[in-house]
């Protein structure tokens, strides 16, 4: 058996525990590993190359409630996993936000956004969002073309809400023709809020469907 062979594979569908709905951008990482895969816009996901041993499976999205499944790769084992999510009731409490004039500037300068439009997208031909990311912020990407992000490369947001990011998961974030358009800016107290280490460069995408 080659060492191909002998590494195992969990593939499957995220689904809503309701509406039985598939879940699109849900984080599936085996703990303790770098292994790990973001479901596409039909909730499908798989995980390759896979050692066998007894894992913990963790299932997270924003809007649901994570789950957990205990796992044991068998050499070359193929484990077909379906999962269903419980939707997660969010309660924010009334926040009052004020700025003065100084302060408003501050966080102006802080932010400074690159905005990337659908058209622009559309006219340099870009098919992911990688493709995007090389063409107008090539700054982000490795020179190693075999790995195209060394660490997160962005703090995202899609649409407002947070994406947590998995190395290799980018293009499963979103379907570029869906992009109305991105914003890329900086952000100063990005430490404090996402721990040590974290990247300064804030990556929101806003699609089509957004709720205005």
């Amino acid at each position: 058996m080659t060492l191909a062979q002998y590494k195992g594979r969990v593939s499957g569908k995220v689904v809503n525990m309701e509406t039985k709905a598939p879940i699109g951008l849900v984080n599936l990482v085996l703990k303790d590993t770098p292994l790990g895969a973001a479901t596409d816009t039909l909730g499908n996901y798989e995980i390759r190359s896979i050692t066998p041993d007894l894992y913990v499976l963790e299932i997270r999205h924003v809007a649901f409630k994570p789950r957990f499944h205990v796992l044991r790769i068998r050499p070359g084992e193929n484990i077909t996993l379906m999962v269903e999510l419980e939707p997660e009731t969010i309660r924010l409490e009334e926040v009052e936000v004020s700025a003065d004039a100084a302060e408003a500037k501050r966080l102006h300068q802080t932010y400074a956004s690159t905005v990337i439009k659908e058209e622009e997208i559309k006219r340099s031909g870009a098919l992911r969002l990688t493709d995007v990311l090389r063409s107008f912020e090539p700054g982000s990407l490795s020179r190693n073309p075999r790995r195209p992000f060394e660490r997160a490369p962005f703090i995202i947001y899609l649409d407002g809400a947070y994406v947590a990011y998995i190395q290799g998961s980018l293009d499963n974030i979103v379907d570029v023709s869906q992009i109305e358009r991105i914003e890329i800016s900086r952000w100063v107290g990005a430490a404090p809020n996402f721990g040590p280490g974290a990247s300064d460069r804030v990556l929101q995408i806003f699609t089509k469907k957004a709720p205005r």
